[in-house]
Parts: structure tokens; sequence; C-alpha cells
């Protein structure tokens, strides 16, 4: 619909490249963060080897991805490219490893982006936008009862609106 309304219906294919592009952003967002590790320890002859390694796969992973399924695979190999850069990442030089309690909230954030993309094949349009509704709602309070774990998002806004 956004799509559609922002551009034109001649921007239609590139739907299923966004839906699975969305999933892939969820693992881009942890393993960007975690190849900050190399360049944090100073590493960056091994930064360099791994960015070029890495952006070799994604341009042969993309390639043979729109080469076999347009811009839907396209979009599944910006997926799997993320998936396989979260996995394969900093684990074997530096034994970096997350605590327990990230893996509990990075498995419910996937949870939500695959219902969310299910959803998202709902023909019927009341029902795929009422219950995406209901996911941003859940994914909203979800947020921010972490974020308020971690850094105490009541008392921020306490202070932000007392200043007026």
């Amino acid at each position: 619909f956004i799509i559609v309304l922002l551009y034109s219906n001649e921007f239609v294919p590139i739907i299923d490249m966004v839906r699975w592009g969305i999933l892939g952003m969820v693992f881009k967002a942890v393993s960007f963060s975690m190849g900050y590790i190399l360049i944090a320890k100073g590493d960056s002859r091994l930064f360099m080897k791994t960015a070029i390694g890495f952006n070799a796969l994604l341009l042969i992973m993309n390639l043979s991805g729109y080469y076999f399924g347009g811009l839907k695979g396209l979009g599944i190999s910006f997926l799997l490219y993320y998936i396989i850069h979260f996995i394969g990442f900093t684990k074997t030089r530096y034994d970096f490893y997350f605590n327990k309690s990230f893996y509990g909230i990075f498995g419910i954030c996937v949870l939500i982006c695959g219902i969310s993309f299910l959803l998202t094949y709902i023909e019927y349009s009341y029902l795929k936008y009422g219950l995406l509704i209901i996911m941003a709602g859940f994914s909203f309070v979800f947020s921010y009862i972490q974020l308020d774990r971690k850094m105490d998002i009541k008392e921020l806004f306490r202070k932000i609106f007392r200043r007026k």
C-alpha cells in the first residue's frame, strides 16, 4: 500500500524483495554491530579482509539471487547473506559471545518479524492490516519494555517533560 501510495503501481514488483529484505535487516543490525569489534580491537587488517570477503560474497549471492529469482531472489539472497554474516563473524578470532539474555530478545525479534512477514501474504486487506497493526503494537510494547530495562526510559521521559 505504501509503495503504491508513494510511487506507483509500476513499483509493485519490488514488494517481494522488500519483504525478504526486511527479514535480513534484523540480522544485519546485529552483524554490523559485531563487525565493529574488529575496529575496537585495532585489527584493521582483519577488518579489511573480512570486509572485502563478505562484500564479494554479497555480490555473488545477489547476482545469483537476481539471476534465479528476480527481485524476490535478490531479497532472499540479502536475508541469507546476513544470516551467514551473523553466524560467521568474530567468534573464531576473538571468542566473542552474546550473553544469554540477548538470544532470547533476538529470538523474539526474529519471531515478530517472521510472523509479520507471513501476515503480509494474507489476501484479505482488512484482516492483513489489522493483524499487522496488532504486531506493530506488540513490537512497540516489547521494544519499550526492553529499552526501559536497559536505560530506564520512563525516567528519561520524565526528565524531558519536566524541562518544559
